[in-house]
């Protein structure tokens, strides 16, 4: 775990239903904790869900036994509701309160025990209007959108385009908003069925976003609208 960041693995399940077992994700876990969405093989690695074909597979077995962290079955088989009697999700998936249930039983007590690393700041740059130009030129190309709650999007700089975390579409930030380059990796953390324009994107990401109020211009100042609408 990364500070208020539960870090969570999807693996051997289709992208359709990592969709949607990212959002219903979202939903169970309490607000206070943020998501990060990383591979299988990341150290930090929190929670897992795993097609249950390959749940018995030596790799994924060391991965339990060395961390022992809650490891979650996805089946498309008949099962029982009462997802804790063998740690099994069935789909289609129709079993909020099972799945709530055991996000509270075996992930949130397994979080609790852990001791939170401290994320540092120290190197941060403050999120100014030099900071967002250096961020979107085009030689940037395809960068990597996060902060403290995990994946916000990937952009192109060069399109204007902009991949959304499926469980952030709409949402906000904070001063812990960074980028980096993009990786073949990243690209799993966002949906790419619908392509947002930057921009605006960008626009309604900071106006919802209270910490950068001061982005806004003072009383007797204006902001300068180069397209419409």
């Amino acid at each position: 775990m990364n500070g208020h960041c539960i870090n969570i693995a999807i693996s051997g399940i289709s992208l359709k239903v990592s969709d949607e077992l990212k959002i219903e994700l979202r939903k169970t876990i309490p607000n206070e904790f943020g998501i990060n969405w990383i591979n299988i093989s990341d150290p930090n690695l929190d929670l897992l869900l795993i097609n249950e074909n390959f749940f018995d597979t030596e790799g994924i077995q060391r991965i339990i036994q060395q961390k022992q962290l809650p490891c979650l079955k996805i089946s498309k088989g008949q099962g029982s509701c009462q997802i804790e009697e063998d740690n099994t999700l069935y789909l289609p998936f129709q079993q909020t309160d099972a799945l709530k249930n055991w996000i509270q039983l075996r992930l949130l007590s397994y979080i609790s025990n852990q001791q939170p690393k401290k994320d540092s700041l120290s190197n941060h740059n403050a999120v100014s209007e030099k900071f967002l130009k250096d961020m979107l030129n085009p030689e940037n190309a395809r960068l990597h959108l996060f902060d403290d709650h995990g994946t916000l999007a990937i952009i192109d700089t060069r399109s204007q385009i902009a991949w959304l975390e499926p469980t952030r579409i709409h949402t906000q930030t904070n001063h812990s908003f960074k980028y980096e380059f993009a990786t073949t990796f990243d690209f799993t953390k966002v949906s790419r069925k619908v392509e947002y324009d930057l921009q605006d994107w960008l626009w309604n990401l900071f106006w919802h976003s209270l910490e950068f109020q001061r982005l806004a211009p003072n009383e007797n100042e204006y902001f300068k609208i180069e397209h419409w609408p």
